[in-house]
């Protein structure tokens, strides 16, 4: 055995003696060696079927070819290079910017490995008998023509239904292929491991996005679960104690797949897929208490106004209640809803739920250690994520791949080496898919996401513009604000704006001020202000009653208020038609771009008392700071941005 393998153990050992003594270490190790990842009996009978078929004899000779994906992702740790490079603050990324058919603006991260950039899959070293991984590989675009599922590496109990429920979702697919040209470039990226962020998600591919992540999650599940049956049956047959690291394919716990949704109706169209993949339509007693499952998921019966735009109506369509959680687990005959976490492949959540469950430091109660292993993360509709609560995801994020809190769980002997060693964030896959492209979910991929095979980023491209879509002429005023550290960033902004625009403002002549604020915490500060103040306002936010809307609405179409404080996330919750808008300040830039065309058409003289009319006299403030280019961006288009920035003019007049 190699002097790093032996060291290894030496250092489980440790950590193991410091948490439980050594009787109850060897009740519990002989407790899991007897279970496969907290499997129940039924299941460790299933698997005891399952190993004696003739499809476990061909996926074994297809890992044995050893190009598998999934297999070169996860069997080797990492090199020490690698690892000082992923390790590093400012870790070696070089970019390539590719031009897709399909997706367009392409760019492709992977982390370097300088010790030996020619091959890129293993090595060995000279005096130990471990393989090393030395990094990813670029996605590359595969002919559709040429492709079947077996060529992806698709496990066959799916790749049998692809067709079918692919077509249930897109009617106007080729039959005679399973995955559009959409979805083959995505799944290139999604079957080679890097982690994603997709900000182009639309009315239009958000179901056909939908089931390329489903049919990556469950390919992943059903390649793990064969690996571990396999290796239990060779186990089985060598009547050794001794298990040696070749069958090493576990982690701590059993759950590998983590999906974040915002809500119910989310989570109810995610399952769909998952049944329609698994299991041929009208299979009986595959899905298990979907008879629960239906009646809380279930759309409701609520109705959506007419006039709410397309958008709208397509997420708040359905059950939008964002409090639930659920544990998944597959088998070869059955989607089992409602498992325990523990006892589960995949858990789908929204945030606030799994916050609720992970807890917070002094509670009595908590628990994350089934997050300790999770293999592949997604994030869909993560924009909305903003709506809610940004701080759970946070907290999420906080707490995956942690040291057990409980260690009577693992079987060691079966964990992977790279698990033992603390690495699992670097073997995690985070798929993100948002409708646009906010600093907050920018920020969660490059500074939250470490996996060693790379990132690949897909953004809009903006020409001209939100503000384009604006109508009537307009003045836009950008005023444009410096700042050293950004966590100076919200009381550096609300003392610019009181004193460099709320001033142009207080004459009795620009009353009709509506303020636009897409933070809470802001919204806070300058209501606070302006009641300490007594400055004549009126506020509308995500907490406001509807008859405090219906008053402040009232009076501030008639004048009777100077200022209106209107929030992002109740615009986003309510989309309503304010009246008698005649100037509106962006205390920071819309986290939607549209949302900016959307407040500026508002304001117009048929939306003005008759007796209240003008012609002229609208105008628009923004405030924005060197951190806001990303919104920056699909609000005035990329060139004009690029040059705002490089400007040394703290206002910038733009006439529409």
């Amino acid at each position: 055995m190699g002097g790093l393998k032996r060291k290894r153990e030496d250092k489980i050992k440790k950590s193991v003696d410091k948490t439980s003594n050594k009787k109850s270490l060897d009740v519990d190790m002989e407790v899991a060696e007897s279970q496969d990842e907290s499997m129940s009996h039924e299941d460790e009978v299933e698997s005891e079927q399952e190993s004696s078929n003739q499809p476990l004899e061909e996926d074994e000779d297809e890992e044995l070819e050893g190009t598998d994906p999934f297999t070169k992702h996860f069997k080797n740790s990492l090199h020490p290079t690698l690892l000082k490079s992923l390790e590093s603050p400012s870790g070696c990324m070089p970019q390539e910017k590719e031009n897709w058919p399909i997706l367009r603006n392409v760019v492709i991260s992977i982390p370097s490995c300088s010790e030996a950039e020619s091959d890129k899959e293993s090595k060995k070293l000279l005096d130990d008998e471990v393989e090393y991984t030395l990094g990813g590989i670029p996605p590359k675009i595969l002919n559709l023509k040429e492709l079947t599922p077996r060529s992806l590496h698709i496990k066959t109990q799916i790749a049998k239904n692809l067709k079918t429920a692919n077509c249930a979702l897109n009617e106007s697919i080729d039959e005679s292929k399973f995955l559009t040209e959409f979805q083959n470039e995505l799944f290139s990226i999604m079957n080679n491991y890097q982690d994603l962020c997709f900000t182009k998600q639309t009315l239009n591919n958000i179901d056909s996005m939908r089931f390329v992540y489903c049919l990556h999650m469950v390919n992943h599940i059903l390649k793990t679960r064969m690996k571990v049956l396999r290796h239990n049956t060779k186990l089985k047959n060598r009547g050794d104690d001794d298990v040696p690291d070749e069958y090493r394919d576990q982690g701590f716990v059993r759950p590998k797949v983590l999906v974040l949704l915002p809500f119910k109706s989310s989570a109810y169209k995610v399952i769909s897929v998952l049944e329609k993949l698994l299991f041929p339509e009208g299979k009986k007693g595959s899905v298990m208490n979907k008879k629960r499952f239906l009646e809380e998921y279930q759309e409701d019966t609520q109705r959506i106004p007419i006039r709410k735009p397309e958008e709208y109506k397509m997420i708040f369509s359905g059950n939008t209640h964002d409090d639930f959680t659920m544990g998944i687990s597959i088998t070869r005959k059955a989607l089992k809803l409602y498992s325990e976490f523990y006892s589960s492949d995949i858990i789908i959540a929204s945030p606030m739920s799994l916050r609720r469950i992970i807890g917070a430091k002094g509670d009595k109660e908590r628990d994350y250690d089934f997050l300790s292993s999770i293999e592949l993360l997604i994030l869909d509709q993560a924009d909305i994520f903003m709506m809610q609560n940004w701080h759970h995801v946070l907290h999420i994020f906080d707490h995956l791949h942690l040291k057990l809190r409980d260690y009577k769980r693992p079987d060691y002997a079966r964990v992977r080496l790279w698990s033992l060693d603390g690495h699992a964030k670097f073997f995690r896959q985070t798929l993100i898919f948002s409708t646009v492209n906010a600093p907050l979910i920018a920020s969660l991929i490059t500074t939250r996401c470490h996996n060693f095979a790379g990132k690949v980023i897909v953004n809009k491209q903006f020409p001209n513009g939100s503000i384009c879509d604006v109508r009537g002429e307009l003045q836009h005023d950008f005023y444009k604000f410096t700042v050293e550290k950004a966590t100076d960033i919200p009381q550096k902004r609300f003392e610019f704006f009181m004193h460099n625009v709320f001033p142009l403002f207080q004459e009795q002549s620009m009353r009709q001020v509506l303020i636009y604020i897409p933070s809470y915490y802001d919204f806070v500060r300058l209501r606070n202000h302006f009641m300490r103040e007594s400055i004549n306002f009126n506020q509308i936010c995500e907490t406001s009653p509807k008859s405090k809307v219906a008053e402040a609405r009232d009076l501030f179409c008639n004048e009777d208020v100077h200022f209106l404080l209107y929030t992002e996330r109740y615009h986003f919750y309510n989309r309503i038609i304010l009246k008698g808008i005649r100037h509106i300040v962006f205390y920071d830039l819309p986290n939607y771009p549209h949302y900016y065309s959307e407040m500026c058409n508002m304001m117009n003289n048929e939306n003005l008392l008759k007796s209240k009319r003008c012609l002229s006299n609208f105008t628009v403030s923004a405030i924005y700071t060197q951190a806001d280019y990303l919104k920056l961006i699909p609000i005035v288009g990329s060139k004009k941005a690029k040059s705002m920035f490089a400007s040394e003019r703290n206002l910038h007049r733009i006439m529409i």
